[in-house]
């Protein structure tokens, strides 16, 4: 047994190092990623290194020894030992809190990816779902939302039902950075950054904002409006005068009817060429008058 304690430990040491590595991997790859950019990460840097650190960890691995010792002592009822002191009801209390804190936050890091590849799938099969004619009010969004997340249920994704655990409180937000005027804002906490994305996705169609995506740079982007948009205003890749997709787009379908075969103007362009080709071979013009005509109804 005082073998078996020392063992446990040092595997329990060598699985958190691990994982701490794996929390500082994900903290150096999300720092670009909306929302984390808008985070202070170097203090949840700060924090999970407390938190991973070898004296918190000691401290929760004592606690939980002695937890489970002082159970076991007293397996035959609460009432055979004397009431805990003040003190060590603190105390307790305190390192279930340390505990819980630690808990959280592995468990968070654990379901961080698995919660971004569910919102980026969910959102795909959303944005296709879209893709056929239907009337986009919030009704069917939400009815087609709620469709997309019921088809797909990949592993660590069965727990959804359509209530998020979720805590919503009001508080005072300034108004502006160098006036004394507040707003009610709402903040809401979340277990899972899964449960984040899908509530945001579902605030964003209760407020008639839904993805789509581009048909020039193919990003997803945000329809915010009621006009229905097929280009986002971001700019379109390989263009060379750096133009957006929706100017892009714009030019690129009227060159495509000016270069179709039923284009009136090109039309009549080409009964002019031939006109001009004809009177050439007949003699009727010299080459120079040809090159000159040509030229003018080129300018036109």
């Amino acid at each position: 047994m005082s073998l078996f304690i020392p063992l446990a430990i040092c595997a329990i040491y060598s699985t958190l190092s691990k994982l701490y590595a794996d929390v500082q991997y994900f903290l150096q790859n999300i720092a670009r990623v909306k929302p984390f950019c808008f985070l202070d990460l170097q203090a949840e840097r700060e924090r999970c290194k407390r938190i991973f650190g070898e004296e918190n960890v000691a401290a929760i691995i004592a606690y939980l020894r002695e937890r489970l010792l002082f159970n076991y002592e007293h397996d035959s009822g609460w009432e055979n030992h004397a009431l805990p002191q003040q003190s060590d009801i603190d105390r307790f209390r305190t390192e279930e809190n340390r505990l819980r804190e630690f808990v959280r936050t592995v468990k968070f890091y654990d379901e961080l990816g698995q919660g971004m590849d569910n919102a980026r799938e969910i959102g795909r099969m959303f944005v296709a779902v879209l893709e056929a004619p239907t009337k986009r009010t919030e009704s069917n969004l939400m009815s087609m939302a709620l469709d997309c997340i019921e088809r797909y249920r990949p592993g660590g994704f069965t727990a959804f039902e359509r209530v998020m655990r979720v805590q919503t409180e009001y508080i005072p937000v300034p108004k502006t950075k160098k006036r004394n005027v507040f707003e009610i804002g709402r903040r809401m906490t979340f277990e899972r950054f899964g449960d984040f994305l899908l509530a945001d996705f579902f605030e964003g169609l209760h407020a008639g904002h839904y993805p789509l995506r581009c048909g020039v740079c193919k990003r997803y982007f945000l329809q915010a409006n009621a006009h229905r948009r097929k280009y986002c205003s971001g700019y379109a890749p390989n263009d060379p005068k750096g133009r957006s997709c929706e100017t892009y787009a714009a030019r690129s379908n009227r060159l495509a009817k000016e270069y179709a075969a039923d284009y009136p103007i090109k039309l009549i362009y080409n009964r002019r060429r031939g006109t001009i080709n004809k009177h050439l071979e007949r003699g009727k013009i010299s080459a120079e008058q040809a090159d000159k005509s040509k030229r003018y109804i080129e300018a036109e």
